[in-house]
């Protein structure tokens, strides 16, 4: 509670809330859904948020122009997600980039809670949208300044925890990935809890060079 008080509350990122990174023809489309990392917390613009580095990277690999949406809310859990799924447009699109997680670090979901809600959620995104999946994998909570010890330590445990389970769960699942977020030297905002623009940008160029260009197959068709 104290902590929660004391650290520095950041808005979403501004809109547009989508955009198109790039110019050519063979557009692809891509979409982020969770928490405040897609909402853009950390950062001023949602152009300048990780759905957006993400699209900007992926133009710039492929050549080919690419359209992103952001669909975040600050402080939702994985069940939040999953019950909003539904909400989001149908319309194609060939990846989806989550991030969840770190709320129910914070809000202390149980390890089997947390496998039930993946394990829902990734079935509603698969039937949802029909495209490969990225999860963000939960960021070294271990390592936040904005976090006083010995919290810092406790989440931290939490985190990993938390994140080998998520990692797992993508594993067994065809079309479904699992990025590294726990970057070294990826600063963080002003609040010393959520991604700037740079660790957005690192974040996102993980994501291209290990799960988009690597692993899926229209990016190699592109």
């Amino acid at each position: 509670m104290w902590v929660r008080r004391r650290i520095e509350k950041l808005p979403d990122g501004l809109p547009p809330h989508q955009g198109i990174a790039g110019n050519g023809e063979n557009q692809l489309s891509i979409i982020g859904v969770g928490d405040s990392v897609i909402a853009g917390v950390g950062v001023e613009y949602l152009e300048q948020s990780l759905t957006a580095k993400v699209a900007e990277e992926l133009a710039r690999t492929t050549g080919c122009p690419v359209h992103w949406a952001a669909f975040g809310s600050n402080g939702d859990q994985a069940r939040d997600l999953t019950k909003k799924i539904q909400q989001f447009p149908r319309e194609k699109v060939d990846a989806v980039i989550v991030s969840i997680g770190v709320n129910d670090v914070s809000g202390f979901t149980s390890v089997t809670r947390w496998r039930f809600e993946i394990t829902m959620m990734i079935t509603e995104l698969k039937n949802h949208f029909r495209a490969p999946i990225v999860f963000m994998g939960l960021p070294p909570m271990g390592r936040f300044p904005g976090l006083p010890q010995p919290l810092r330590f406790a989440l931290g445990t939490r985190a990993a925890m938390l994140d080998l389970i998520l990692k797992n769960a993508a594993l067994v699942v065809p079309g479904v990935y699992w990025s590294d977020s726990s970057l070294e030297g990826a600063p963080v905002a002003s609040d010393g809890y959520h991604p700037g623009e740079i660790a957005c940008e690192m974040v996102a160029a993980q994501i291209v060079a290990n799960c988009l260009m690597k692993e899926l197959h229209w990016a190699h068709e592109s």
